[in-house]
């Protein structure tokens, strides 16, 4: 099972279905692994909060602080995603302009598109899958 990159918070998303069913899956006896690539993904693109950071928030526990690491990380997927004609929010995640949630069509049109996650699909996760089945 994989938990998709983006860390979209929409309602029926898989963030939390996810590990619930890896839960009653195994209560059953069955073996499943949850691969959550929003991890995956900013190891790919070297999106990380440094020791520097963390020593910072040290002397200074503001809000402004503690956001000023997400939000220079933010700033670097938001670049990666305009060359998708897209949008990356910390709290909504990565939106394709021409997406439209809530229409089928639209996720079979979207899904024919390059997207930022298209190079670490082929370079990384569609290996890990290969090996592991």
């Amino acid at each position: 099972m994989i938990n998709p990159p983006g860390w979209i918070l929409n309602p029926g998303g898989a963030y939390i279905a996810l590990p619930l069913l890896k839960s009653a899956l195994h209560n059953q006896g069955i073996e499943a692994r949850v691969i959550d690539t929003n991890l995956d993904v900013a190891t790919f693109y070297d999106l990380k909060i440094n020791q520097s950071d963390l020593e910072n928030i040290e002397n200074d526990f503001s809000l402004a602080a503690l956001n000023k690491p997400y939000i220079r990380e933010q700033n670097k997927m938001q670049e990666l995603a305009a060359a998708f004609n897209a949008s990356w929010d910390i709290q909504l995640g990565y939106i394709p302009v021409y997406y439209d949630f809530g229409s089928s069509e639209s996720v079979k049109e979207f899904s024919n598109h390059q997207s930022v996650y298209t190079s670490y699909f082929k370079s990384e996760l569609i290996p890990v899958i290969q090996r592991n089945n």
